[in-house]
C-alpha cells in the first residue's frame, strides 16, 4: 500500500510536476529549435556547476549555492552552444553540444576529487538523483526555475516559436531573432537544472527527451505537442513512481523505464496503422 500522506510522496509528485513543466520546456523547444540533445548537455552542464557550486560551498557554507551555480553554468553553456550555432550554422550544433558537454565534465571531474565526500554527495545528486529524497527546499528552487520559463514563454510565444521554425524568415520580417535565440538557449539550460535535480543527468533523456519525442509522433500542430509532451511526462513520472515504491525499484530508473516504454509502444502501433 502507498502511502500518499508521506512527505517523501508528497515531495516526489511535486518534483515530477516541476520535471514535466521542465520537460515540456527544455523537451519541446530544443526539438523545435534542431538542437536535439541540447537538454542532454545542459543538465550535464548542471553537473558541473554544481561541482563548482561545492567549492564555492566551503567557503560560504550556504547551500543555495549549489543550485544556483548549477543553474548559471548550465545557462552559460547552453548560451555558448548558441553562439557556436549561430556562428556555424545548425549542422555544427552537435559539435558545439559535445565541445560544451567535455568541458563541464572535465570540470566536474576535475573538482569531485578535491572536495570532501560530503560535498560530493551533493554534487552527484545532480548526476544520480532520486526523486523521493527531493526536500521542500529543492521544490522552492525548481518551482521559481520552472514558473520563471514558463513566464518567458507565455510572454515571447509567437517570438519563440517563430525563431525555432524559420529563423531566416524572422530576420527578415525585422524580428530581434539574435535575442530570442539566446532566450530559447537560455530557456533550454534553466530548465535542464530542474530536470537534473529530478531524475539526475544520466536519466535526463527520459524527461527532455523521450516525452517530446513520443509527442512528436502525436501531434499535428505546435500546441498538441506542448500538451502531449507535458501529458507524456506526467504519465511517466507518476506511474514510474508508483510503480517504483510498490516493486521496490529505483525511482528514476522506473519512470525512464515507463518513458521509455510508452514511446515503444506509440512507435510500434503508429508503424502497424500506417501498413
Amino acid at each position: 500500500m502507498i502511502n500518499l500522506t508521506s512527505p517523501f510522496i508528497i515531495n516526489a509528485i511535486i518534483g515530477i510536476i516541476l520535471g514535466s513543466f521542465a520537460a515540456l520546456i527544455a523537451g519541446t523547444i530544443s526539438m523545435l529549435r534542431g538542437v536535439h540533445y541540447l537538454s542532454a548537455e545542459v543538465t550535464h552542464a548542471a553537473l558541473g556547476g554544481a561541482a563548482i557550486g561545492a567549492l564555492i560551498y566551503e567557503i560560504t557554507h550556504v547551500d543555495l549555492i549549489f543550485f544556483i551555480a548549477a543553474l548559471l553554468f548550465s545557462v552559460l553553456t547552453s548560451v555558448f552552444t548558441g553562439y557556436i550555432t549561430r556562428k556555424g550554422g545548425i549542422e555544427i550544433s552537435g559539435l558545439a553540444i559535445g565541445l560544451a558537454l567535455a568541458f563541464s565534465l572535465s570540470i566536474y571531474a576535475i573538482v569531485i576529487g578535491l572536495i570532501p565526500a560530503e560535498l560530493q554527495i551533493k554534487v552527484n545528486s545532480y548526476l544520480i538523483s532520486d526523486i523521493l529524497l527531493l526536500t521542500n527546499v529543492d521544490l522552492i528552487y525548481m518551482a521559481i526555475t520552472v514558473v520563471t520559463g514558463l513566464l518567458i514563454v507565455l510572454f515571447f510565444y509567437n517570438e519563440v516559436i517563430y525563431t525555432c521554425f524559420d529563423l531566416e524568415g524572422a530576420e527578415a520580417l525585422g524580428l530581434r531573432t539574435k535575442v530570442y535565440d539566446y532566450v530559447i538557449f537560455a530557456l533550454v539550460g534553466m530548465t535542464g537544472v530542474v530536470i537534473a535535480k529530478a531524475v539526475g543527468a544520466l536519466l535526463v533523456f527520459a524527461l527532455a527527451i523521450v516525452p517530446a519525442a513520443t509527442a512528436k509522433e502525436l501531434s499535428d500542430s505546435i500546441p498538441k505537442l506542448f500538451f502531449y509532451t507535458l501529458i507524456i511526462a506526467l504519465a511517466s513520472g507518476f506511474s514510474g513512481l508508483f510503480l517504483s515504491v510498490l516493486i521496490n525499484f529505483p525511482t528514476s530508473g522506473m519512470i525512464a523505464m515507463v518513458a521509455s516504454l510508452i514511446y515503444l509502444i506509440v512507435i510500434i502501433v503508429r508503424r502497424l496503422i500506417n501498413k
